[in-house]
């Protein structure tokens, strides 16, 4: 298990910090000062994003959304959204991503670049509204440009980067993929449902 820790010289944040599952381990005499230490087990991902998104919600920047029926065509695309639920990844790759094995996918590519991962993200915002946008590290080199419109597809909400191995190996954890025929270089994303 690894840890986090935390120092604070005020004792009015015991009580808040508590209540945020912070442990106090010590308290060390600094002249006439006091210094708290506090530490917390680092949550996986997966946790981590759900206490973000309830922060979040609870702070008012919710992305409720509109209701999960849309005007999607593809009639596999919206059972697969439909089936997916709160804090669920949904993969939406490019077209050489190896998609992995178990992971429910619907290929939408038709021709090179036809639909591209922002299409796709556009197509089915309205029908899954996400908290999160994950991308590979490498993309930010790759592709700036590509990088800068992830950020404001995203708005106020997260961006998280991995290196591409890291988000390969996460991106097991997806319970559905749509693929693209996008040819962006690290291009791939992973969007967790709200």
């Amino acid at each position: 298990m690894t840890w986090e820790y935390l120092e604070t010289h005020d004792s009015a944040d015991l009580a808040r910090l508590g209540a945020a599952g912070w442990e106090l381990v010590a308290v060390v005499q600094e002249g006439e000062r006091s210094k708290y230490v506090f530490k917390r087990p680092v949550a996986d991902l997966k946790h981590r994003f759900t206490q973000e998104q309830v922060e979040a919600f609870f702070a008012g920047r919710g992305h409720a959304g509109p209701e999960r029926a849309s005007a999607l065509l593809n009639p596999h695309v919206a059972s697969l959204l439909r089936r997916l639920g709160h804090t669920d990844w949904l993969i939406i790759p490019d077209k050489g991503f190896p998609i992995p094995p178990g992971v429910e996918t619907v290929d939408l590519s038709l021709s090179a670049d036809i639909p591209t991962v922002p299409q796709v993200i556009a197509a089915i915002e309205a029908a899954f509204p996400f908290d999160r946008l994950i991308c590979a590290e490498e993309l930010k080199r790759a592709a700036p440009r590509r990088f800068e419109e992830y950020q404001r597809i995203a708005g106020d909400r997260p961006v998280e980067t991995f290196p591409h191995v890291v988000f390969k190996e996460i991106a097991a954890r997806a319970r559905g993929c749509l693929r693209s025929a996008d040819s962006t270089p690290f291009g791939n994303v992973i969007l967790v449902c709200g």
